[in-house]
């Protein structure tokens, strides 16, 4: 495996995920609309976002630059700012052949996904299974 497929696999991760967390929200939402139409954002190096210059954004109906865009979506999961943060530190350290970035971010990536797992698993047990599909599915039956 060289670079290329390595962040490849990576991308493909990441956007498998954003994926889960657009479902959840309705289609024609601005919620929706920041993570589908806007989804090249997420994967550019942060610092290459254009966070100067707003333009008119039809989906969301308003002015935004790039790294607004980003960062409102990621406020609303975080377990995809998790992963976009990671996702961002080992694309850097793999491009700069930086393994003990590598080691580190991935051990440190393992350790967050677990507590935020936990916690999830926590939430869970707590509240219920309901998620947002289920909620829409018993307000059809009702």
């Amino acid at each position: 495996m060289d670079r290329f497929h390595i962040i490849k696999m990576i991308n493909q991760a990441f956007n498998h995920e954003r994926v889960k967390k657009m479902k959840l929200f309705a289609k024609p939402s601005v919620e929706y609309n920041l993570f589908k139409c806007h989804w090249r954002l997420f994967l550019l190096d942060p610092a290459k976002l254009d966070n100067e210059h707003p333009r008119y954004r039809r989906q969301l109906k308003r002015s935004m630059t790039d790294a607004q865009i980003v960062s409102e979506a990621l406020e609303l999961s975080e377990e995809l700012l998790l992963s976009h943060n990671v996702i961002h530190k080992l694309h850097r350290a793999i491009i700069y052949n930086d393994v003990l970035t590598l080691a580190r971010c991935l051990r440190a990536f393992k350790q967050s996904f677990k507590q935020v797992s936990v916690q999830k698993a926590q939430w869970t047990k707590k509240h219920g299974a309901l998620t947002l599909k289920t909620l829409r599915i018993s307000t059809i039956i009702t």
